[in-house]
């Protein structure tokens, strides 16, 4: 092993964990059209990936069962501060103003392998409960301009996601979930399309375990 290959390796896990970490906090409508190509699947989640029409990096979608309750789900989603807990790389996320009971803005950092800048990014994030129908919608829109940026991390200046929750039966719901973004900076899109794939799997095996 040449010297410096254990860092490089452990950059190129940490880039990993990184791509999806952007993808997966910043959450319209603003989804492509066409055919997913299925591109992992590991534990019954699999992830989709298509080209998108909007920008240079390629539209995320993960679909995948979880044993719990509805109101057990939205719990965990609501609970922004601990996402630290479940999604890699998160140093850090607050609720910075709740709007009323199902819509909040929040702000979250994300940790980057070095030498990539950390992101951070506001979102307005609304999560509704339906009771009769028995499923929950999740949109989150970055809000950019929110605030300044702050030195040294740079804002994510697009994104956008939505969930889709269905109960299948007393103790099962069906989770779809599709993400498009545009990380900022300089970040290639190739390395960002290579590795976006990669994260969705092990963040939403630790979300499981986070709704038992």
């Amino acid at each position: 092993m040449f010297p410096g290959s254990k860092l490089l390796i452990t950059n190129v896990l940490s880039l990993r964990q990184f791509v999806f970490l952007v993808f997966l906090l910043n959450c319209n409508n603003a989804f492509s059209q066409g055919d997913w190509k299925l591109k992992k699947e590991k534990e019954g989640i699999r992830v989709y990936s298509k080209r998108s029409q909007h920008s240079k990096f390629n539209e995320i979608k993960a679909e995948f069962d979880i044993k719990t309750s509805l109101q057990k789900f939205f719990s965990v989603i609501s609970d922004v501060d601990k996402y630290p807990l479940w999604v890699y790389g998160t140093k850090s996320a607050v609720i910075l103003k709740r709007l009323n009971e199902s819509e909040v803005i929040y702000y979250s950092e994300i940790n980057a392998p070095w030498p990539i800048a950390n992101r951070d990014f506001y979102s307005n994030l609304k999560i509704n409960l339906d009771t009769i129908k028995k499923k929950i919608t999740i949109v989150s829109n970055g809000i950019p301009d929110f605030k300044p940026a702050k030195n040294g991390i740079v804002r994510v200046p697009y994104s956008t996601a939505e969930w889709a929750v269905d109960r299948v039966d007393n103790s099962t719901l069906k989770v779809t979930y599709k993400v498009a973004i545009d990380p900022g900076g300089k970040l290639p899109a190739w390395i960002v399309n290579l590795f976006a794939t990669s994260g969705p799997i092990e963040s939403f095996i630790k979300l499981r375990e986070r709704c038992k």
